[in-house]
């Protein structure tokens, strides 16, 4: 019998190992070995992990239809993990059964690794490493749910993003809603076919929690930015900064709303601080180098602009200014930078 417990074990070892080095064939081989091998007594969870990783190795090679039956083995067990229900309807979109797809995301949404509570009675948060393991595995969870709301849409469109929203909100997993109703607003943005819409959505996501308040706020100022409304964008931007001082985002949309109102220093300030929060945001970058040519500062202009190329080689409008001032002096080629 031991011997048996460590056999399974040896396979269930080699499996992985021949997983991470992409030998997929011989992983399966060694993860249906396995299987045969679990004694009774070992229990039914450690079979239903090895079947993960068995359907992991199937979809590699594109075995959907057996990858699909191992999967629903897999969602039988008592607390089914997260992953697998994704690759279930992973599996059911790549084959087009929307239907299928839909009943596996309604199962993702019911799973406990969504509701782990990382806060103790007192409603503090813990940061014992348990606690804080927790924490991370649900949030794991989430980001596999958003991305299976997408994975509907995908196939389905829009009306696919507003049935998985209205499955989250009656899960009552509202932070994850907040991002799906987010993302779903920018889209409406970004196609412009119902920009007035979106923007009624965008305010009314601004009345919830904090987190919605400032994604609200910081997209409305963008979007007033574009439609030339400087000082609405003024007032979202600031509200957007006001909710969370280290959204870079944010901070490079106030900072466009004060150049665009001529107040170089407090829009240099606020592209600085951008790029203090996220050194690669390129938007902050490339603004931080305007606004440093509009007030003849060129030493800092030339390396805004030659640190947005790093980040986006060919970058047309920052070689562009580059040609535009001397790369020696920093003197301007033109009589006037009129930007």
């Amino acid at each position: 019998q031991r011997g048996l417990a460590s056999s399974w074990k040896a396979q269930v070892n080699l499996g992985n190992a021949q997983y991470r080095r992409g030998d997929y064939e011989e992983a399966v081989r060694s993860y249906q070995m396995a299987l045969d091998r679990i004694p009774p007594g070992v229990g039914q969870q450690i079979g239903f992990r090895v079947c993960r990783n068995l359907s992991n190795a199937l979809l590699h090679l594109g075995r959907h239809r057996d990858a699909t039956q191992t999967l629903e083995a897999a969602m039988s067990a008592a607390a089914p993990e997260c992953e697998a229900a994704f690759n279930l309807l992973l599996c059911h979109v790549a084959k087009g059964d929307a239907d299928k797809a839909r009943l596996v995301f309604c199962k993702m949404l019911e799973l406990p690794s969504l509701r782990i509570d990382g806060n103790d009675g007192d409603g503090d948060a813990r940061d014992d490493d348990l606690s804080l393991e927790l924490m991370k595995r649900q949030q794991a969870a989430s980001d596999l749910v958003i991305n299976a709301a997408r994975l509907v849409a995908s196939s389905e469109g829009a009306d696919g993003m507003k049935w998985a929203i209205d499955m989250v909100r009656e899960a009552e997993l509202d932070s994850i809603a907040h991002v799906l109703e987010m993302e779903m607003m920018v889209e409406h943005l970004r196609s412009r076919d119902d920009i007035d819409g979106a923007i009624k959505m965008l305010k009314a996501f601004g009345r919830k929690d904090k987190e919605g308040r400032a994604a609200a706020s910081t997209n409305l100022a963008f979007v007033h930015l574009l439609e030339g409304n400087v000082n609405e964008a003024l007032d979202q931007a600031s509200l957007a900064v006001t909710t969370d001082r280290y959204d870079a985002r944010a901070l490079t949309n106030l900072g466009c709303s004060y150049y665009l109102q001529r107040d170089f220093d407090k829009a240099r300030d606020c592209f600085m601080e951008a790029v203090g929060v996220d050194a690669g945001c390129v938007e902050a970058m490339y603004n931080l180098g305007l606004v440093s040519a509009e007030v003849r500062d060129y030493d800092s202009a030339v390396q805004a602009f030659e640190r947005v190329i790093q980040l986006v080689p060919n970058h047309i409008e920052s070689m562009y200014w580059l040609s535009r001032i001397g790369p020696s002096q920093y003197q301007v080629i033109y009589e006037s930078l009129q930007l």
